[in-house]
């Protein structure tokens, strides 16, 4: 596994909070961009309105990882597993199917 999967698979799930503005939710996402920045995206609660209930998805925002705060000890929801690898740059070509990948596993009930 290379460093950037590890640090990637290191935050996906977790609750966590932005320290400069507050804005807390679940990091649904990880990005990497070419000038440095290492991203999470941080997917707010839905939100239920009291009266009538109805319900309105939570807000999703990009924030720099040395920015943020863990908010629990585990993730809310297991990794998937991902079946792509992504092109060395010995292979710049499109990321690949891992040649080990069997599929989901459905075999279990999805976490409530």
């Amino acid at each position: 596994m290379t460093v950037e999967r590890e640090y990637c698979q290191g935050y996906l799930g977790y609750r966590a909070r932005d320290r400069v503005t507050g804005f807390k939710g679940t990091i649904t996402s990880m990005s990497f961009d070419l000038y440095g920045c290492v991203q999470a995206a941080i997917t707010a609660d839905i939100v239920i309105e009291e009266k009538t209930g109805k319900q309105e998805f939570g807000a999703s925002h990009w924030f720099d990882c040395n920015r943020l705060e863990l908010q629990t000890d585990e993730r809310i929801i297991p990794l998937p597993e991902f079946p792509f690898v992504a092109p060395s740059r010995n292979e710049p070509s499109a990321a690949k199917v891992r040649s080990d990948y069997t599929g989901p596993d459905n075999s279990k009930p999805a976490p409530r």
